[in-house]
């Protein structure tokens, strides 16, 4: 187990639980249903104890590595981890068999650890997942870019609770929390002097600049970055020069969407004549 300098956040590398699933497997012929669900559902708590074997010390040290070389690297990850509460512990632990069962395997959650806010939030993550051999191929999705993206809804859960978040539905994006977290790691990606982004969460379109910012300059996307402003997390994002920042563009882009609105309408009067 490692706990970062001087932020609120355990890396736990534990596989005790995988090992401790084996045995109620294995064991699962003399248990009924009912005991072997009890016990399963009881595992995960094993993802949060010292697990001293090579493997955990391995995921530990490969979590920290990728803070450290590249997200602290970074502006708005500098930004990010500075708005992280100091009483409130963020554990990331491994995308583990029981994950993959559940969500699929190129995936990676967070979550409050309980209904109660004040007993945490966990990252459920696995850097191999977002290799470029396995789930990373595609820009946006590559290991550091994934964890950026959990660490941004890591941010919001810990400062403002699930019920503090956005989940109003939003096209293309599932909710705002995923718009907002896309759009972040594209400011982070611009950062890296990327030069194509990543227009929606459900989508894995991609575009340059222009074209991303074409697509945000509708309606409901120019509403969702306006108020998200009131975060003081993203309005000190809207104050990073980046090439490719939407929140710091908001009126730019703004003005783009009531030109894009006008071009529409006259393009349906035209076609009434």
């Amino acid at each position: 187990m490692l706990r970062l300098k001087l932020y609120p956040i355990t890396i736990s590398g534990s596989t005790l639980d995988e090992d401790f699933r084996s045995i109620v497997t294995a064991i699962g012929p003399w248990l009924s249903a009912r005991q072997q669900d009890w016990l399963l559902r009881r595992s995960n708590r094993l993802d949060f104890v010292n697990d001293p074997r090579a493997p955990a010390q391995r995921y530990e040290e490969d979590i920290r590595a990728l803070i450290e070389a590249h997200l602290l690297r970074t502006e708005i990850g500098k930004t990010l981890f500075g708005m992280l509460p100091k009483d409130l512990r963020i554990w990331i632990i491994p995308y583990d068999s029981m994950a993959q069962t559940s969500f699929g395997a190129c995936n990676a959650i967070t979550s409050q650890m309980s209904s109660r806010l004040s007993d945490g939030v966990r990252i459920l993550y696995s850097p191999e997942t977002w290799a470029y051999s396995a789930c990373g191929r595609l820009p946006g999705y590559r290991a550091d870019e994934t964890l950026f993206h959990e660490m941004v809804h890591a941010c919001r859960l810990a400062r403002f609770g699930f019920e503090g978040n956005n989940h109003e539905p939003l096209r293309d994006n599932k909710d705002h929390e995923e718009f907002l977290a896309v759009q972040m790691s594209n400011v982070y990606r611009s950062e890296g002097n990327a030069r194509t982004f990543n227009h929606a969460y459900m989508t894995s379109k991609l575009g340059t600049q222009a074209e991303v910012e074409r697509t945000l300059s509708a309606p409901d996307f120019v509403k969702a970055i306006e108020d998200f402003l009131d975060d003081p997390f993203v309005a000190a994002v809207a104050r990073i020069n980046t090439a490719f920042n939407p929140f710091r563009d908001i009126a730019r882009l703004k003005a783009q969407a009531e030109q894009l609105e006008q071009q529409r309408k006259q393009q349906q009067q035209r076609r009434r004549k």
